[in-house]
């Protein structure tokens, strides 16, 4: 049982206290927002219901996620973490990806106290009969978050 446990744990997103949100913005079938905490950086996806999208090896025919970060020289951004997708054999070949919403965070790492920036261009594909190309564009003033 702890071992169950401790697998739930570690499969589960970390937390994301003490942060701070963009405002949701809407296109299509998707909403987005932005997460920052003094150590990480988030995007979070609402996908309307029979929608989704893909991993970062999506598959045969999919469209992989594209994480464009712009930082202050202070600033560093880490790897993105991608949770644990769904497979879905769609008859050709399927899909890696999620349906109803995901978060992807990367670490962040200020190297000083330092007042700082973050710009992010995230690039998906949302799909149902039909894939319709999505980009979305934050700009972050970090110097208000905490180290």
């Amino acid at each position: 049982m702890r071992l169950i446990l401790l697998c739930l744990l570690l499969w589960s997103p970390p937390t994301l206290a003490a942060s701070e949100s963009s405002a949701w913005q809407r296109h299509e079938a998707v909403s987005a927002r932005l997460i920052t905490t003094a150590t990480t950086i988030a995007v979070e996806l609402k996908l309307a219901d029979g929608w989704h999208t893909y991993w970062r090896e999506p598959g045969a025919s999919g469209i992989a996620p594209e994480f464009t970060y712009t930082t202050s020289p202070n600033i560093e951004i880490g790897a993105v973490v991608y949770p644990p997708p769904i497979f879905v054999d769609d008859g050709s070949g399927g899909y890696y990806g999620y349906e109803g919403g995901v978060i992807f965070q990367s670490p962040l790492h200020r190297l000083n106290a330092g007042a700082g920036h973050i710009g992010l261009s995230l690039f998906i594909g949302v799909c149902r009969d039909l894939c319709v190309p999505v980009q979305f564009d934050w700009q972050v003033d970090i110097s208000a978050i905490t180290r």
